[in-house]
């Protein structure tokens, strides 16, 4: 279970073109136009596989908290570290952020599995602060305080298809290679207890030039379509799907998918629909767009991974205020044992001070088990339901926002 929760979404990182990874550096004085903040500079830590283009946004978050007085009247820097998709280099990540003691976590870690990043945070009494929770290691670690379910999300937005859709059988499309088999299986015991049926399983390499046979295929299986490909297979395998005519809902992962990904590569589909664990009319969500549109004018990505790291920087910013010294075995020690933190509303309050009951306890770092599916239309996201726990155990429902 535990590989097959991992491994349908990370396949991702395979096609995609991996840029160099950031250098950490320190500034010693505060950015220009900052507000108010001066001296030493914190930092923390992105660490990803370069699978998403969030990296080149997270200047815009540095200067939106910096803006708002920083991180403890200093200045943040928010620093890329991209492992290439080389579990060494996400070690050495890892031994980058915890050398620095102006280094306060990782962030949104997205980073290859198998590596030592946990353990060397550990070492240092460091957190990862919004951990995308993408890897078998990260489920019960003490080090990873995740906003949401990670991976497990999709699977849970394909139940809340059978329930939102009022229908019973679920297509799924995903990458050929092992990992990816695994992942129909891992929804078909999503969609289990709420009536839902996995009525086909389309495999596509990530070296198909032509993807009509697998639209075709998409077509035949019959029933809503879960994308569990890579960004850039699920962009082809939309517009053939819209030549072949198709019109039932396909689901698409709101961790590297937003509105305008679906706009600027399928024009205005009527069936187009988003997972997200995030309440995007909250308080917190419009405060994200607000410092995107901002100070990343023009900005065209909105996607999960990158407003878990604004969430996460706000979220430090804010604990920084009350301490005298901010480190990063105290912000562990916060995160460790507060009986709620406050997520501006774009979650249910988060606690990590006893285990999380998802999958029976199988990922019992996650706090947040809700999901809600969005509609895309006219280049809006509407939401077609409330948000609702379908991961956690019967008895223990979670009541989400929304």
């Amino acid at each position: 279970m535990k590989r097959a929760i991992r491994s349908w979404w990370r396949p991702c990182c395979l096609a995609v073109t991996l840029c160099m990874a950031g250098a950490a550096f320190l500034l010693p004085t505060s950015p220009a136009g900052a507000s108010g903040v001066k001296g030493s500079t914190y930092e923390l830590y992105y660490t990803e596989t370069g699978a998403t283009p969030a990296g080149k946004y997270l200047p815009a978050i540095s200067k939106a908290i910096n803006a708002s007085g920083g991180i403890h009247g200093h200045p943040l820097k928010i620093v890329d570290c991209n492992d290439q998709g080389d579990p060494n280099q996400a070690t050495q990540c890892a031994q980058q952020a915890t050398s620095n003691p102006d280094v306060l976590g990782v962030v949104s870690n997205t980073s290859t599995c198998g590596s030592q990043l946990l353990q060397s945070l550990a070492s240092a009494h460091m957190a990862s602060i919004g951990d995308q929770y993408f890897c078998a290691e990260d489920f019960k670690s003490p080090q990873v305080f995740p906003f949401s379910a990670g991976s497990l999300d999709p699977a849970a937005g394909a139940a809340l298809g059978v329930t939102d859709f009022h229908m019973k059988n679920v297509v799924i499309a995903t990458i050929d290679v092992p990992a990816g088999r695994e992942y129909p299986p891992l929804v078909q015991s999503m969609v289990t207890p709420v009536g839902g049926h996995v009525s086909g399983a389309v495999y596509i390499p990530l070296s198909a030039a032509d993807m009509s046979p697998y639209a075709s295929q998409v077509v035949a299986d019959g029933g809503f379509l879960v994308d569990g490909d890579t960004t850039a297979v699920g962009i082809r395998l939309g517009k053939a799907l819209l030549e072949q005519g198709f019109k039932e809902p396909v689901e698409y992962n709101g961790t590297t998918w937003d509105a305008d990904t679906i706009k600027a590569n399928l024009g205005k589909p009527t069936n187009a629909y988003l997972e997200t664990p995030y309440n995007i009319s909250s308080a917190g969500y419009k405060m994200f767009v607000a410092d995107m549109n901002k100070y990343a004018p023009g900005a065209d990505y909105y996607s999960t991974d990158l407003s878990t790291t604004w969430l996460a920087a706000k979220i430090v910013q804010r604990w920084a205020k009350n301490v005298s010294h901010p480190t990063a075995s105290a912000l562990l020690t916060y995160l460790s044992t507060a009986p709620s933190i406050n997520t501006y509303g774009m979650t249910i309050p988060l606690s990590y001070t006893k285990p999380g009951n998802v999958l029976g306890g199988v990922a019992s770092r996650v706090s947040n088990p809700c999901t809600a599916l969005y509609h895309y239309k006219n280049g809006k996201l509407i939401e077609v339901g409330k948000y609702v726990d379908l991961l956690d155990t019967a008895a223990n429902r979670v009541k989400c926002v929304g």
